[in-house]
């Protein structure tokens, strides 16, 4: 796992571990693969990484590192500096894909963690600032689900934001009964840690672009963001284009937002084949979206892409 960390003008700043850059390995213990998938910067210059850290060749652990800003591991963090976590779901990989703090500075991760036979669950943890599960979200410090798009098979959860008021909302995908993923948005109460069945009654909402047209169709969710009216956006990829969503709180399609709440480009780099969505940035100030990733160019090759929509 690696961190960088550079001035404002570009360059490596020798703050952190003396030369700019920050490593390290075996959180898990088996001496194997460790990746950091992101990072939030505490104002106190703290910094957490999620990601995964191989236990064994088979077994992955979801991994959460606290580092100072002097670039060493912060050993009032779980003793060690080093949060990990194992069979969430029941059986072998667990992986952090996105991480944020709460109004609490305690630590909220979204990923996936495996179930037996091959299939996986959207995953939320939650610990407290020292490095605990935090018993009071779901009863355990993680919640999960699978099937929510109808499949049983695999969901994973990309990215995740807090409203005014702590609740979580969660975006990824989930494999439907067509065998393909459907976009899917997850909303917790931050109370509890489970499902907020105010949000589309059920606590989640599923989205399939285009079932008609192609039922091979992959839709993906992979950022999330809320505006200053409680609209929550997602970026991510419908039927090979770059996909934009604007849901309202109460966990329904937006249609002032493009006639039907979704907005879907291709061929930004005039490949005509495929775009995907990454990131998203709202700009309340002037109401502006913006979305990077990336399209596929006439030659094959995926070119960085960012949209700007009104």
């Amino acid at each position: 796992m690696v961190i960088w960390k550079l001035t404002s003008s570009g360059a490596l700043d020798t703050s952190l571990s003396s030369d700019g850059v920050y490593t390290h390995n075996n959180a898990a213990g088996g001496n194997l693969h460790d990746q950091g998938n992101d990072i939030v910067v505490h104002s106190n210059g703290y910094m957490f990484v999620t990601g995964f850290s191989d236990q064994t060749a088979t077994n992955r652990d979801m991994a959460i590192w606290k580092v100072a800003p002097p670039g060493f591991l912060d050993t009032t963090f779980s003793s060690d500096g080093i949060v990990t976590a194992d069979g969430s779901a029941g059986g072998e990989d667990d992986i952090g894909n996105s991480i944020i703090l709460d109004a609490n500075n305690e630590i909220l991760v979204a990923g996936r963690s495996d179930r037996p036979g091959n299939v996986a669950d959207m995953a939320v943890w939650k610990f407290s600032s020292l490095g605990a599960p935090h018993a009071g979200f779901n009863g355990t410090g993680v919640f999960t689900q699978n099937s929510a798009a109808g499949g049983n098979a695999f969901d994973t959860a990309r990215d995740l934001v807090l409203d005014e008021v702590g609740d979580i909302y969660v975006t990824g995908y989930s494999r439907n009964v067509a065998n393909n993923n459907d976009m899917v948005i997850w909303k917790l109460s931050a109370s509890t840690g489970t499902l907020d069945q105010s949000f589309n009654s059920t606590g989640y909402y599923v989205y399939n672009i285009v079932p008609a047209v192609n039922a091979s169709v992959d839709d993906t969710g992979e950022a999330i963001a809320i505006d200053d009216s409680g609209n929550i956006m997602v970026v991510g990829t419908g039927n090979s284009d770059v996909a934009a969503w604007r849901i309202t709180a109460e966990g329904v399609l937006d249609t002032s937002f493009n006639a039907d709440g979704i907005f879907l480009h291709d061929a930004a780099a005039s490949g005509f084949a495929n775009d995907f969505g990454y990131g998203i940035y709202v700009d309340n100030k002037d109401g502006l979206l913006y979305m990077t990733g990336s399209s596929e160019n006439p030659a094959g090759n995926f070119d960085m892409a960012v949209w700007r929509l009104d």
